[in-house]
């Protein structure tokens, strides 16, 4: 029988896949596995760009977040912002220079996702990404407390 944590290790087994498939692929670019996650994620949400956004949405520790950002900054990769209304805040930007690398992280993701899913039929698919959401949904509505004993 499926429990959630078989569940949460085969995703955490699928992040890890995708996360060396990711690093072995950008190594020669000399990315850690932190910095690629960084990028690909800021080039996806823009809008959410704070280092505090991106401990929760990466759940990844304050201070990983922190060196990986400083090692972004000095290879060009990204540049900081003041926010316009709170000058405590600063934003995180992508540069130029790293579009070039965000467009590589994206074919190797995309070759990845063909690698993960080959053989597998549409419908089984299909059903997957069904039974995925509403695995969310229950999360999310255990969250607010709509769900529970």
């Amino acid at each position: 029988m499926t429990n959630v944590e078989s569940m949460l290790k085969q995703f955490a087994s699928i992040r890890r896949a995708y996360g060396k498939y990711l690093y072995t692929s950008m190594n020669a670019n000399n990315f850690s596995p932190s910095e690629i996650d960084i990028l690909i994620f800021l080039s996806n949400n823009p809008s959410i760009n704070t280092s505090k956004e991106l401990v929760v949405c990466l759940a990844v520790s304050k201070s990983l977040i922190a060196r990986s950002v400083d090692a972004l900054i000095q290879k060009g990769m990204l540049k900081m912002e003041e926010d316009k209304n709170d000058h405590r805040l600063q934003h995180l930007k992508i540069t130029k220079a790293a579009v070039p690398y965000i467009n590589e992280i994206k074919k190797y993701r995309d070759s990845f996702t063909k690698l993960a899913l080959a053989d597998i039929d549409e419908q089984d698919l299909k059903c997957m990404e069904e039974t995925v959401k509403k695995i969310e949904d229950n999360m999310q509505k255990i969250i607010r407390g709509e769900k529970g004993l």
